[in-house]
């Protein structure tokens, strides 16, 4: 069995689409993508990760405790994990299959920035999820380091939304017909 594991970011959602959206905007337009993942991932038992973006307590930056919350959620599930972000605005049921492959390998979908899109982790694989900036690299590297054999996916359904050029982007390459309806109402 499978279950995914989807980060959530609201508080300060999106912030380099600050210039162009407030945070109420900015906030629709990620529980929109959110609505999306969860209506991909329909035939998954599903939780959700929320970013706390509290400030750095020890040491320890906002990306160790989206981190260290998938290190505790892995502990308490005993089936294989897929880590989705909330904002993927175009991923399809056949991509996250895909990424799966026979679901005994571990596999990544990069982002377009080096950042990691999807994550799957068959269960009893030794390996410590580390998203944030430059993820890709960091997770292809403790893959070498631990001699895993890791398979990557690439597909632009794996593309995020950040900026106002991956916005634009989505909006032209398929987006969520409701992803446009609220971009049309908010213009």
């Amino acid at each position: 069995m499978v279950q995914a594991i989807v980060l959530l970011n609201l508080e300060n959602a999106k912030s380099r689409l600050s210039p162009f959206f407030s945070l109420e905007e900015r906030r629709n337009i990620v529980l929109i993508m959110f609505n999306h993942v969860l209506s991909v991932l329909k035939d998954y038992r599903v939780n959700v990760l929320a970013r706390t973006h509290k400030p750095s307590i020890n040491g320890l930056k906002d990306t160790d405790d989206i981190n260290n919350g998938i290190i505790d959620m892995r502990k308490r599930i005993d089936d294989d994990i897929l880590i989705l972000p909330c904002d993927l605005p175009i991923l399809r049921k056949e991509d996250v299959l895909k990424l799966m492959g026979n679901y005994h390998t571990l596999s990544i979908a990069p982002s377009q920035d080096d950042g990691t899109s999807g994550l799957y982790l068959p269960k009893g694989i030794d390996f410590t999820p580390m998203f944030g900036k430059g993820s890709f690299s960091l997770h292809m590297r403790e893959a070498e380091m631990k001699g895993i054999s890791l398979r990557t996916y690439e597909s632009e359904n794996f593309r995020d939304l950040d900026t106002m050029e991956d916005l634009k982007w989505t909006l032209a390459h398929g987006g969520p017909l409701e992803l446009s309806r609220y971009m049309s109402s908010i213009s």
